[in-house]
């Protein structure tokens, strides 16, 4: 979330946005996620309206029509 909110736009490639993850680890505790573990956490800011996806592009907020 704080990547997504400080990007331009508000929106990251996927593939960038796992990648800085990786770099940053934004102050986690643990390993890095692999694939399933990204899948879940991209699954729950989906599911819960707080990122969605438009091709390989992530975007902070829920989908609107139109977007």
């Amino acid at each position: 979330m704080r990547l997504l909110s400080a990007a331009d736009g508000h929106e990251l490639d996927e593939r960038r946005l796992r990648a800085d993850l990786a770099r940053d680890n934004g102050g986690r505790i643990g390993p890095v996620l692999d694939r399933p573990g990204w899948e879940r956490v991209m699954g729950g800011l989906l599911r819960d309206g707080l990122a969605h996806r438009a091709g390989r592009i992530v975007r902070l907020g829920a989908a609107t029509i139109g977007a």
